[in-house]
Formats: structure tokens, sequence, C-alpha cells
């Protein structure tokens, strides 16, 4: 994931390796690898190579975008699909209706509530367990997808699909056993997003 979205941290480097992502889910490893040829190879490799990339690069969104597809009408909602729609609708130039089935997917999951599960699992083990790393996995996919679709909702001049997450919840995440350091990062950029909304409200 070199090069690639720094503000989107679904990612553990440790637990989502080739090997893992293969396994788990291809529609997510095609995506990270389509984000991946999108980089700018032009100036250390030759035009022919950049070439050979850059068509790759389409054959990798063509078939994302056919395992979209699939996740739409057919396969079951897990959450490596729901991190897959995420990258998608990042990196599209049409987010918003990749973002809604990306919300589709994970409230069918159960991700919305994970962040209050996880507080309340974390209160009653004060050492991390597997149950907690879990969760916090998937409150921090939740959170992200929340977080996006408020930047594109207010960009887009409409109403963001997620209730606001509450300033405590946020201010919490960081001291739960299941935070990561990178997890700083996006909690502040998604207050600053939701104060930004509320202050839009208000003037309108």
């Amino acid at each position: 994931m070199d090069g690639g979205n720094p503000f989107l941290p679904l990612f553990d480097p440790c637990l989502d390796t080739f090997d893992s992502l293969r396994h788990r889910s291809i529609f997510c490893l095609i995506t990270v690898l389509y984000i991946a040829l999108k980089q700018d190879y032009s100036v250390i490799w030759s035009a022919d190579r950049t070439t050979d990339m850059s068509r790759l690069r389409e054959r990798c969104l063509e078939e994302a975008r056919r395992l979209a597809l699939g996740s739409l009408f057919g396969n079951p909602a897990n959450i490596d699909g729901v991190k897959a729609m995420i990258l998608l609708a990042a990196h599209a130039g049409k987010t918003w209706f990749a973002i809604g089935h990306a919300l589709q997917m994970a409230t069918d999951l159960g991700l919305d509530s994970s962040l209050s599960e996880l507080a309340e699992t974390t209160e009653r083990n004060l050492r991390p367990t597997n149950r907690c790393l879990k969760l916090g996995e998937r409150a921090r996919v939740w959170l992200i997808l929340a977080h996006i679709d408020k930047e594109v909702a207010y960009g887009t001049a409409r109403q963001p699909r997620t209730p606001p997450v509450e300033s405590k919840a946020l201010r919490q995440f960081p001291s739960l056993s299941a935070c990561a350091t990178s997890d700083v990062r996006f909690l502040s950029t998604i207050e600053v997003v939701q104060v930004r909304g509320e202050q839009r409200s208000i003037s309108c």
C-alpha cells in the first residue's frame, strides 16, 4: 500500500499480508493491487513497461468492479468486502453510490454498533483479547466509512447517511486496548469534519 492514502488506515501491516488477503478476500486484494498500480512509475520504468502496468491497472479495476457487482447481487457481506468497497469509493471519480453500498454491507454486518460493543468489552477486560481486537477492527472500519460518507456529503451538498459519532466515543477510542497508533490521525480528522458539518448546519 506504499503511496496509498495514509488517512485510511484500514489494514494492519502484520495481519493483512499479501498471503492473508489472498486467502481471505480476492476482492480486497485486487482492489489493493489496483490502487498500488495507480502510482506514477514513469520516473523509474521505461515507457513500454509503464504502458504494460497501465493495462494491468485497468484489468485490475475491471475485475474489482466485477467483484463489487457480485457483492451487490450475490455474495454475502464480509468485513474485507467492506474494506474493498471503501477503497474503491475513495479512489473512484464518483463515490456517492459506492459509499452507499459499503454502508449497506457494513450495517448488515452490524459494524455500526461495534464502537459501543468495544467500549463495553474493554471495560470488562483490562488486557486486549481476540474479541477486543476484532471489535477494534470493526469499529475502525465503521468510523472510516462514516467519515468518508460525511466528507463526501458535505462536499457535494448532500445529507450524510450516517449519524454523528459522539465526541466522547471518539476521544475514548485511543485509550481502548484495540487502538493502534495510526488511529489517532483519522480520529481527529473525523471530529474536525463533524464540527465543520455542525457549523454548516447552523449557518444554513
